[in-house]
This record gives C-alpha cells, sequence and structure tokens, in this order.
C-alpha cells in the first residue's frame, strides 16, 4: 500500500495525519469546494434531482405492482369463474369490466 493511500486510509478513519501533504491537499480542496457557492449550488441541484429521481422511481414500482395486481386479480376471477362453469360471453364481460374500471382508476 503506498503511503498516501495509507495515510489517506487512515484520515478517513478519524486518526491524526496533519503532516502529510495529500492529506492537506485534500483537505483544502474541500474547503475550497464548500466556500465555492456555484459548487454548492450544483451539488443541492444535484441532490434535489436525485431525490426526485428517486421517488418517480418508486412510484412507477408502486404504480406497475398495483397494475400486475390488478391483472391477476382479473386472471383469477376468470379461472374461478371458468371453474364454476360460467359461460365464456359472462367470463369475457367480467374482464371487460375490470378492464374498464382500472382504465377509470388511470
Amino acid at each position: 500500500m503506498s503511503a498516501e493511500l495509507d495515510a489517506f486510509l487512515r484520515y478517513v478513519h478519524g486518526e491524526g495525519v496533519d503532516s502529510d501533504p495529500f492529506v492537506n491537499d485534500i483537505r483544502s480542496e474541500i474547503r475550497r469546494l464548500v466556500q465555492d457557492p456555484e459548487w454548492l449550488e450544483d451539488f443541492m441541484t444535484f441532490e434535489e434531482e436525485l431525490e426526485a429521481a428517486r421517488y418517480n422511481a418508486e412510484k412507477r414500482g408502486y404504480d406497475r405492482g398495483i397494475q400486475e395486481g390488478i391483472e391477476q386479480g382479473a386472471d383469477r376471477l376468470a379461472k374461478s369463474l371458468t371453474e364454476l362453469g360460467a359461460d365464456a360471453s359472462l367470463v369475457a364481460k367480467a374482464l371487460e369490466l375490470a378492464r374498464d374500471s382500472r382504465e377509470d382508476e388511470q
């Protein structure tokens, strides 16, 4: 392991490495970035965009789960009606009504 990597890892773990030039360069760069309003604004914008993307991904997953649940329920309904001896036209009408109600909810 290089001396720089060793010093950096000690720095990350909170061990004193005040005299290491590599660690001091990292500290200086962090100070510079934190004091740069443009960088902070970019960071905050990125953080907001990341949160919005995470929310949208969760919502799409939730919506997809709801959709799959509805489809599974319609399939079970059709199977149950068929097993009970319902006429094919009745099964088709039940599935049509299930699809119509699903579209109304969206």
